[in-house]
């Protein structure tokens, strides 16, 4: 391996680590931030879906802004960008400047991890790169994995603005190996990027989003949402039809055209909806709901990522053997075990049944996302890989956000809409698992319905 093969691996993990420990490291944190700004978890959820909305619709638009401006140029740019939304949300006293400082997060992000990949594609003979991706892959679970522990104990013993300011050093070193390393690559031969049809998809996914939002608030009437909801969904029509009819669309409806491909990524959408509540609600059970502190939720929180890592490592062995079609109808039905498995902790809150249920719900986890990008990849047709692979990184982050949205929701029911409330009733979580465990049950019929040959290798 060459010494800039060995630097962008390195570039690419660290931006891997930092994109998923800041997509993890304020879960734990939640209740005491919202503590400290005067509002309540429920309401700071917005600080965690905005930044997933961010990092997911700006995806598209990182590759092409690369090829214009030089790979270079915008890799350094997603990296002060990341900062400077780090630096802002660790000095947030309201909740306005803590939601801005989180899409500046999420748009930095969104920025860099396309690039990384973008620089192995250049720099990687196709086998390299598939060896160089799954050892990114892998740094990129570390971030979720320790985020939680490091969240936790930095709220426990320091004070939660520090959970930010742990990636100043991260970003400082790799804007230096940037700087020096990195060549400002251009494409000469760039197309005009879709701003029309990126506009309409944003603004509708924003409308949405903010209609989900606000039915735990009290800001907007009934109407009012109902209308933002609609807006979002007329949005999403419209630009169905003016990206059939326009060859250069960001997402293109073709993509869709392949039966399988298709069939996965409606269940794909479906089963991220589900899991992306998962590191959400578990802190606030342990907190909320059973009274740990900050730190013992972390802990808990870390062993389901550190289990994410091991499973990973041998789910590759799954997809060699069987259909994976069948591993991901299987493990949504597990999921929904799992999910209900939560549950117990509501009544048995021993340390062991807690750490037994996280530790099985990350192994899950960890095989379903792996086999269903590896299904996905697999099916893509060839002349949509690039485009392909944009969409389903962006969906995969949009659905999740979408998924803390619905969650919450309905936990505010649960809980008679008692928002201000520090302490949660048990029973609140249990109707809340209860519900979402429903939703795997929807993409398992979908995934034991695509007919898929054995998968060579994962993605």
């Amino acid at each position: 391996m060459t010494q800039i093969q060995r630097i962008i691996i390195t570039l690419t993990a660290t931006a891997f680590f930092m994109e998923g420990l800041d997509g993890s490291i304020m879960n734990t944190s939640l209740p005491q931030i919202a503590l400290s700004l005067h509002l309540t978890p429920l309401h700071l959820k917005v600080a965690l879906t905005t930044y997933l909305l961010a990092a997911g619709v700006m995806i598209p638009i990182s590759g092409w802004l690369a090829d214009k401006f030089g790979i270079k140029v915008i890799f350094r740019l997603a990296i002060v960008i990341f900062l400077l939304g780090s630096i802002l949300s660790g000095l947030s006293n309201n909740i306005v400047i803590m939601v801005l400082g989180r899409i500046i997060q999420g748009i930095g992000g969104a920025l860099s991890l396309p690039l990384g990949r973008l620089l192995l594609v250049r720099h990687f003979s196709k086998a390299e790169f598939i060896v160089a991706l799954s050892t990114i892959s892998s740094f990129g679970l570390i971030g979720p994995s320790i985020g939680p522990l490091i969240g936790g104990f930095l709220t426990t013993f320091l004070n939660w603005r520090f959970i930010f300011f742990v990636n100043i050093p991260i970003g400082f070193f790799a804007l230096y190996y940037v700087q020096k390393h990195i060549e400002n690559t251009k494409n000469p031969k760039v197309k005009s990027f879709d701003f029309l049809g990126f506009t309409i998809l944003a603004t509708s996914l924003i409308l949405l989003l903010l209609a989900f939002e606000t039915l735990t608030e009290h800001t907007l009437t009934g109407i009012e949402i109902i209308t933002l909801g609609l807006l979002g969904c007329i949005g999403l029509t419209a630009y169905w039809f003016y990206a059939k009819n326009h060859e250069r669309a960001v997402i293109s409806p073709k993509l869709l055209n392949t039966p399988n491909f298709k069939s996965i990524v409606i269940n794909s959408m479906t089963i991220r909806l589900a899991l992306g509540i998962i590191p959400f609600l578990g802190p606030l059970l342990l907190q909320l709901g059973l009274n740990m502190s900050a730190m013992m939720s972390g802990l808990y929180s870390g062993a389901s990522g550190i289990a994410m890592i091991f499973a990973k490592s041998w789910v590759q062995k799954l997809l060699r053997r069987f259909n994976a079609g069948l591993i991901a109808g299987t493990t949504s039905i597990l999921l929904c075990l799992s999910l209900n498995l939560n549950i117990l902790i509501c009544y048995f809150p021993s340390p062991m049944v807690i750490l037994g249920v996280f530790i099985i719900t990350g192994i899950l986890m960890s095989i379903q996302y792996t086999t269903v990008n590896a299904l996905a990849y697999s099916t893509l047709p060839h002349e949509f890989q690039n485009m392909g692979t944009s969409f389903l990184s962006s969906m995969q982050q949009i659905m999740q956000s979408f998924g803390i949205a619905v969650g919450a929701f309905i936990l505010y029911l649960a809980i008679d809409g008692k928002i201000e409330a520090t302490h949660y009733p048990l029973h609140a979580f249990v109707i809340t698992y209860a519900l979402l465990s429903l939703i795997p049950l929807l993409s398992a019929v979908g995934f034991f319905k695509i007919r898929h040959l054995k998968i060579d290798r994962g993605s």
